[in-house]
């Protein structure tokens, strides 16, 4: 009655094909019958007494009249199946392929009560030799799709191992330019520092010339230390720590910078933390931080600007801040801190 109404319904209309695609709901209506039984058809692969299963696992049509299949006196239908087609004639016809079980095709004359007769039943064999073949090549192009699709992701994945191992390749080139120049410096500050010792004791009675040749001394020491870490930097070597004044070292290093040619135009604003307790740290370590916040707030503020270094106390730990009025690190030089 439905399929009738519909149909009727259509023929009045005198619609197009592409009006009525247009036209038609996205959602079909719940309260069709059809839509009803197509829910409520669920039957289990593991029961091999439903003529529907029996079909797809034997790969044979069934046509089923009054209750009966045609042209067979031992299968039997069960009441069950008919009461969920609401009908006792329909025919069906297996879905699948030399490698695959699709499904089964269900049919019926509900409307005409007409039985299905053997002109349809080859018709509609032949009907679903094509769809099977057409649900079957459907998914294999969407099988197809997701290992394009996966392929597509691994060749990224490959392209960005490529391109991390030129990059560790080029760490490695910088690594060994940088163990050279190291080497070769090594020399040359072990005579520096030579001769900050030497005049170190020359000047001891000009305290001011002392704190200035001290410096150096420190500072010599400090790069001879960075020279031994380059050239054994294939080896990881633990910071040596101990108790140290961060208000000292922050001290000395400003002392240093404001003696510094690079500095002469920059304000160094010092801002120490009164009776800062000492933390257990790397001096070296930490200078070298220090240094390098330095020389980048210098480059930033190729003109002059503000410099500001604070110390501070906060929940037991040290704190260092080194602040200036430059522009800051370019969005696309952010996380590449490794390669500069």
């Amino acid at each position: 009655e439905e399929a009738a109404a519909i149909w009727s319904k259509l023929e009045q209309q005198q619609h197009s094909l592409i009006d009525l695609l247009k036209e038609s709901p996205k959602d079909p209506d719940s309260n069709f019958q059809v839509m009803q039984i197509v829910r409520d058809l669920s039957i289990p692969l593991t029961n091999r007494e439903n003529l529907l299963i029996r079909s797809l696992e034997e790969k044979r049509t069934y046509n089923v009249h009054n209750a009966r299949v045609q042209g067979e006196t031992e299968i039997q239908v069960t009441p069950e199946l008919m009461q969920l087609l609401h009908t006792d004639s329909f025919c069906c016809i297996p879905l699948y392929t030399r490698q695959k079980n699709i499904g089964v095709l269900l049919v019926d004359n509900f409307i005409t009560r007409h039985p299905v007769l053997f002109e349809d039943m080859e018709f509609l064999k032949n009907l679903a030799n094509q769809a099977s073949y057409a649900i079957d090549n459907a998914r294999l192009h969407g099988e197809l799709e997701r290992q394009v699709y996966a392929l597509g992701e691994a060749n990224t994945q490959l392209k960005d191992q490529q391109e991390a191992l030129i990059e560790a390749e080029r760490l490695g080139t910088i690594g060994k330019m940088a163990a050279t120049v190291a080497h070769e410096i090594r020399n040359p500050l072990s005579t520096f520092g030579g001769f900050a010792h030497s005049l170190l004791t020359d000047f001891q009675d000009n305290p001011s010339v002392c704190e200035d040749l001290q410096i150096i001394v420190e500072e010599v020491s400090r790069l001879e230390h960075i020279v031994r870490e380059l050239l054994d930097y294939a080896r990881y070597a633990k910071p040596v720590k101990e108790e140290q004044d961060v208000n000292r070292i922050v001290e000395q290093l400003v002392q240093g910078f404001r003696k510094d040619e690079r500095f002469h135009n920059h304000q160094i604003d010092l801002q120490l933390y009164p009776n800062l307790a000492k933390v257990c740290i790397d001096e070296n370590q930490i200078k070298q931080v220090l240094i390098n916040l330095f020389l980048n707030a210098a480059q930033a503020m190729a003109d002059g600007g503000l410099i500001r270094v604070q110390t501070s106390s906060q929940n037991g730990m040290a704190m260092i801040r080194v602040i200036d009025t430059g522009c800051g690190i370019p969005d696309e030089l952010k996380g590449k801190d490794s390669s500069r």
